[in-house]
Parts: structure tokens; sequence; C-alpha cells
């Protein structure tokens, strides 16, 4: 009885919070949705707003360095203006590297 108990506990915990939006990495600091979410609730974050907090490219790429040529703060033509944060960045989901489409070699960790 106890194991089939403790199971429903599981599926009503992760019932209850698998898909609510407000469960982010951000929402854990107690920062409320439209700090990011500017536009819209559930738009995608703009450069400038995840900049604002987390500083510019530059200072970005300077605390990635140690990837080398495979900074993922410092991308190569033709994708220089085009990469966003949330390209690879993800609060609500798991994070995935845009440059590992390509650079399948690189060795690095996507926060």
């Amino acid at each position: 009885m106890k194991p089939m108990f403790f199971l429903w506990i599981i599926f009503v915990a992760f019932a209850l919070f698998a898909s609510e939006p407000e469960i982010s990495k951000h929402g854990l600091f107690n920062i409320d949705c439209k700090v990011c979410h500017t536009d819209e609730l559930y738009s995608k974050p703009s450069m400038e707003v995840c900049t604002g907090c987390h500083g510019g490219f530059n200072k970005l790429a300077l605390s990635t360095e140690k990837y080398g040529r495979y900074n993922p703060h410092q991308p190569h033509e033709p994708y220089l203006d085009d990469i966003e944060c949330a390209d690879c960045h993800s609060m609500h989901d798991e994070s995935s590297s845009f440059c590992l489409v390509c650079h399948d070699d690189a060795d690095f960790r996507v926060p």
C-alpha cells in the first residue's frame, strides 16, 4: 500500500508543476515573468532584456573564454548578428547549444 501512495504523490506533484509556465530558473529567485517577457507573457525574451541583467555579449564572452575557439558567446559569421540568448538558453525547458548543430566536437554545457 505504501509504495502506491508515494507513486500517487509523485504523480500529483508532477502533474501540478510540470506544465506551469511560472516554474522557471528565474522564478526560483522570485523574478516576475514580466521582467523577461516584456511584450507578451509567452514571448521569447529579447537580447536587450537578457543582456540588461546578465551583461553585454562582450562581458559574457570573457566569462566563457575558457572554451577557446568554441566560445559560445563569440559567434562567427554569418551568425554574429543573428544569434539571440534564447536560441540556446531556455528557462522553462532544457537548454541546448545552437553551436552544436555544426560543431559537434565542442565540449561545453549550456545552463
